[in-house]
């Protein structure tokens, strides 16, 4: 038999519905209307029983939660949870939390973020526009918000990273806040949202990471990279992405990612794309 895979997952999610609200989950939508198509199939409890059996023959060596959405009145409440889980399971091994930069209170949720034993980092996602053709640039909750840099700067004062998940014509603006706080880490999901196919649409998502990818506090997960060398992008920037990526024992090399496992399950050796969990 070949032996299992040792692998650490940099971004899964886990949910129960009887212990928080999760609006996606648990409110009517327009499969029509939105990216992810129609998901009733996973609108049920997701619990940690459920990703080890999903996760099959793996040997987890760690995870990394990402927050899952839940109700933002309860984001403080997701944390804890999720160190309910780790209590009874062994994993997540690291958190990204959620706290909203541009809020009055965003200092101090961000502190209480940061008291929590295996947070690492917060995902907060940017007011973002619909398409390249429309502009939000300079509004409340963009990236160039006063307010919104603010509260971003407020990572580096509590040793905490970012969760960067935009579109892809958004890229280049994340770009210009790495540059801008470079002593913050900046871990991209999802290779960006490469959602136009067509041969010009990856034309420019390519050159978009490529302006990311200049930035030296970037790094991208193994899947995301497993998804941008299937896309096309040149090794290039896979490895200016890449090249922080470290084995948890420390090692500089790294490799990239394979997508063999379900997708709530992100294989690679035994590295972790950015978030330490010792």
């Amino acid at each position: 038999m070949t032996p299992a895979l040792p692998i650490v997952d940099a971004h899964h999610h886990l949910w129960d519905l009887s212990r928080g609200h999760y609006p996606w989950l648990q409110e009517a939508y327009d499969p029509e209307a939105f990216f992810l198509g129609d998901y009733r199939a996973i609108c049920r409890d997701f619990l940690a029983t459920d990703y080890r059996t999903a996760a099959g023959p793996c040997e987890l060596v760690a995870t990394v939660h990402v927050e899952a959405e839940r109700s933002r009145d309860e984001q403080l409440a997701e944390t804890a949870w999720l160190h309910e889980v780790h209590a009874q399971h062994g994993f997540p091994n690291a958190v990204v939390a959620h706290a909203w930069f541009d809020r009055p209170d965003s200092e101090e949720q961000l502190l209480a973020q940061s008291r929590f034993p295996l947070v690492r980092g917060i995902r907060s996602k940017p007011v973002t526009s619909a398409s390249p053709d429309h502009s939000v640039k300079g509004q409340a909750g963009t990236m160039q918000d006063e307010a919104w840099l603010r509260g971003f700067s407020l990572l580096e004062k509590y040793g905490l990273r970012w969760d960067l998940r935009v579109p892809a014509w958004h890229l280049p603006e994340a770009a210009e806040v790495a540059a801008l706080f470079p002593k913050v880490p900046i871990a991209l999901n999802h290779h960006g949202f490469a959602w136009d196919r067509s041969e010009e649409g990856l034309k420019r998502w390519r050159g978009w990471m490529e302006t990311l990818a200049r930035q030296e506090n970037v790094h991208v997960n193994s899947r995301s990279s497993a998804c941008a060398a299937g896309l096309g992008i040149s090794r290039r920037t896979r490895e200016l992405c890449m090249k922080r990526l470290q084995f948890l024992d420390g090692s500089a090399a790294c490799s990239p990612a394979t997508s063999r496992w379900p997708a709530c399950v992100s294989a690679t050796r035994t590295w972790l794309a950015v978030w330490p969990v010792c």
